[in-house]
């Protein structure tokens, strides 16, 4: 589970390691959640969350689609098979409590998947309790006004089939339902699908594979987004895989990235203006490949460039003095911005001949 702005990853691993350091009916060490942070560029180790993290299996069963709100599903002899709730704090999330409903958190059967409106109101979870209409089914229940929880209703036939359906994800503020199936037109176990609901007729449309490459002939289940739309987050196998199931980011090529308006000003290394006519070429980082060319006001110095969050190389062509190439960065994730004030001070002790 990404937070919108990617800076936070929570996740579910069975590694060497885990506060149990046993292996369970699968053969698999027992489960336990892992946060990792993204900072400086990339991702820092990854550590336990510690609470409720134990001896049996505890699992990142979904979130809300702000990120305020994560789900654990826990399963160990202090928490037997149920569904807790996490907000988060400045820096990470507070210690989780068991969501208080026996209509949810029933002993019927396992629940270890589910999602949260924004709000807090709605709660969507997986079960295989008896009465569905397959081995696991999608739930919906919403909050009373004197804060206890309704009983839990089926999602019925639209949603549900005759196999399993689990790890839903709500976004577009709770119009939207991603969810994993291994029924509908699956390529083979689980796939994930999409539904939306429609006003008009207060219902949900008919699921929608979301198709290749984000399904496989292998399990692909659970899935978050960032803010933008723009990335995804999943697990699956593929033949770069370290191990079984590893984390993926999708970047959505049709979908348009998230713009930071990049303004200053093209100094010397005495912090002059350049009062001439430049072009400032922008490169992605360590490739040939030019994302963009901008014009340098020939009288005020100042430039407008349009980017999305990134690394990139610049060059600029200073005419009787050379090339002048460096590193550019346009902050995303946490430290994303609409619009920055950023000049480019050119020093030609460290002028570089551009590739050719």
């Amino acid at each position: 589970m990404i937070t919108p702005d990617e800076s936070m990853l929570l996740y579910t691993t069975r590694r060497m390691g885990t506060t149990g350091r046993i292996y369970d009916l699968e053969g698999y060490y027992t489960s336990d959640i892992y946060l990792s942070k993204y900072k400086y560029g990339k991702w820092s180790k990854a550590r336990s969350i510690g609470m409720p993290n134990s001896y049996g299996n505890e699992q990142t069963a979904g979130m809300s689609e702000d990120g305020n709100l994560m789900l654990y599903y826990v399963n160990n002899p202090k928490s037997k098979n149920n569904l807790q709730i996490s907000k988060k704090s400045r820096s990470s999330y507070k210690k989780a409590t068991p969501i208080k409903s026996k209509k949810i958190n029933s002993n019927e059967g396992m629940h270890e998947s589910a999602t949260i409106s924004n709000d807090g109101n709605y709660l969507i979870f997986s079960s295989d309790r008896a009465g569905g209409i397959g081995r696991q089914d999608l739930y919906i229940c919403r909050k009373l006004p004197n804060g206890e929880w309704a009983d839990p209703v089926n999602m019925g036939k639209t949603i549900n089939t005759t196999y399993d359906e689990a790890y839903p994800y709500l976004s577009n503020n709770g119009y939207t339902l991603h969810f994993s199936s291994t029924g509908l037109n699956s390529m083979g176990g689980y796939d994930i699908f999409v539904s939306h609901f429609d006003l008009s007729k207060k219902e949900w449309s008919k699921p929608q594979n979301v198709g290749y490459p984000l399904n496989t002939a292998y399990n692909n289940m659970a899935i978050s987004f960032s803010k933008n739309k723009k990335y995804a987050y999943v697990s699956t196998h593929k033949d770069d895989s370290y191990g079984g199931l590893d984390i993926y980011r999708v970047d959505f090529k049709d979908t348009d990235p998230s713009y930071t308006i990049v303004k200053g000003f093209v100094l010397d290394a005495d912090s002059n203006i350049f009062n001439q006519a430049l072009i400032i070429e922008v490169f992605k980082k360590n490739s040939d490949e030019i994302y963009g060319i901008y014009e340098v006001h020939p009288t005020n110095g100042d430039f407008i460039m349009a980017l999305p969050p990134g690394r990139y190389d610049i060059e600029i062509d200073i005419p009787s003095k050379g090339y002048f190439k460096k590193p550019f960065i346009v902050a995303g994730r946490k430290q994303y911005k609409k619009e920055v004030q950023q000049n480019i001070t050119v020093s030609f002790d460290t002028i570089e001949e551009p590739q050719k």
